[in-house]
C-alpha cells in the first residue's frame, strides 16, 4: 500500500448530501508526481453510493466517463477552479490543501425549430448560473426566450439567470416575426390603412401577434381629382413601389425588417374642355385642364396656355 505524504495535510469539504467522497495522495502513483514543491495529478475521488447509485470512480488527473462535480483546490471555497479533467495545484510541502467537491448540473440549449448549435451551460451548487447568450437562429422568427418545454412560454431571458438545482434543457421559444405597414394616404381618404409583413413569408391583414390571414391586394384609397398610382416607400412616388396602382401587393416580403410606413402616390387627372361655339366659327375648339395644375392646349398637358384664340360668328 502506499504511503500518504507526511508533510502535506488534505481536508475534504463536500458541497453535496447524498453522497461521501473520500480523497486520497499517493507518492509514487502512477497518476501524478511529487517534486517535493509541486502536487500534479497525485490521486483519485471515489464516489461512494448510498445505495441510491452504483460506485462511479473519477481520477482528477485523466478523468474518465461524465463528471458531475466541480472539483476546487485552495485555502477556501473560492479557491482555484480546477478543470474537471485535470487537477494541479501548487504550493510549499508544508501546509495544507482543501479539496472543495461541489455538486455540478447541466444545462442544454434545444433549438426547438430553429437552427445552430450551443455548447452545454453548467451550474455550480451554491450559485446561480448566467445563461448562455442565443445564438440560434430560424427564418422569419425571432428569439423571444427560454422555456422548458417544447411548447411552453418563456420562463429565462437571454441570458438569464438560472436558479435551479437540477439538469435541464431549455427550448428557444420563437416568436413570428411581423411588422406593422402603414398606409399614409397623401391626402386621400378610404381603402385600407394597415396591413402586415410577416418577414420572409407573406402579407397579412390581422394583426402582429397573430397573422394568419393572407392577403395579395388591399382597397385602394381615393383623392378628388387624382388617379391613385400605387404606394411607396417614399413621397410624391419616390423609392421602391411596394403596392401597385391597383391595390396589388408586389413588393418583396423581405423588403425590409422593421415596422415602417408607405406613401401613396397620386397622379392629378387631366379634363378635356371642349367649347361648343353656338353657330360660331374659328377659335379655339379644346383645351385641357390638368386637375390643379393648369391649362393645357394638348392632351398630355405638356404645353401650357393662358388664353385661348376667340370664335367668330357673322
Amino acid at each position: 500500500m502506499l504511503a500518504k505524504k507526511s508533510n502535506i495535510s488534505y481536508t475534504i469539504y463536500s458541497y453535496e448530501e447524498v453522497y461521501c467522497f473520500i480523497f486520497c495522495f499517493h507518492v509514487n502513483c502512477p497518476e501524478g508526481t511529487f517534486d517535493g514543491t509541486n502536487i500534479t495529478g497525485e490521486g483519485t475521488v471515489t464516489v461512494e453510493s448510498d445505495g441510491a447509485r452504483e460506485h462511479d470512480l473519477y481520477i482528477i488527473n485523466g478523468l474518465t466517463g461524465t463528471p458531475e462535480y466541480d472539483y476546487y483546490i485552495g485555502t477556501s471555497s473560492t479557491a482555484t477552479t480546477v478543470n474537471q479533467f485535470s487537477a494541479t495545484y501548487n504550493m510549499t510541502t508544508n501546509g495544507t490543501i482543501n479539496i472543495y467537491i461541489y455538486q455540478r448540473y447541466e444545462v442544454s440549449y434545444n433549438p426547438n425549430g430553429g437552427s445552430g448549435s450551443m455548447s452545454l451551460s453548467y451550474k455550480r451548487h451554491g450559485t446561480d448560473l448566467t445563461l448562455s447568450a442565443n445564438t440560434f437562429t430560424r427564418t422569419s422568427y425571432v428569439f423571444a426566450g427560454w422555456a422548458t418545454s417544447a411548447s411552453g412560454s418563456v420562463v429565462y431571458q437571454d441570458k438569464g439567470r438560472y436558479t435551479s438545482y437540477a439538469d435541464d434543457v431549455l427550448y428557444a421559444v420563437w416568436e413570428k416575426q411581423v411588422y406593422t405597414i402603414t398606409l399614409d394616404k397623401q391626402s386621400g381618404t378610404g381603402g385600407t390603412s394597415t396591413i402586415y409583413l410577416w418577414y420572409r413569408t407573406g402579407w397579412y391583414s390581422n394583426s402582429s401577434s397573430s397573422a394568419t390571414t393572407t392577403i395579395s391586394s388591399i382597397t385602394r384609397p381615393t383623392r378628388t381629382g387624382y388617379t391613385f398610382q400605387g404606394y411607396y416607400t417614399g413621397t410624391s412616388g419616390s423609392g421602391t413601389q411596394i403596392i401597385n396602382s391597383s391595390g396589388s401587393i408586389i413588393g418583396s416580403n423581405s423588403y425590409i425588417a422593421a415596422n415602417d410606413t408607405l406613401y401613396a402616390s397620386w397622379k392629378p387627372n387631366i379634363y378635356t374642355i371642349t367649347f361648343n361655339k353656338q353657330s360660331g366659327s374659328g377659335g379655339t375648339s379644346t383645351i385641357y385642364l390638368k386637375y390643379n395644375t393648369g391649362w393645357y392646349s394638348n392632351s398630355g398637358a405638356t404645353t401650357s396656355i393662358t388664353s385661348i384664340s376667340i370664335p367668330f360668328r357673322e
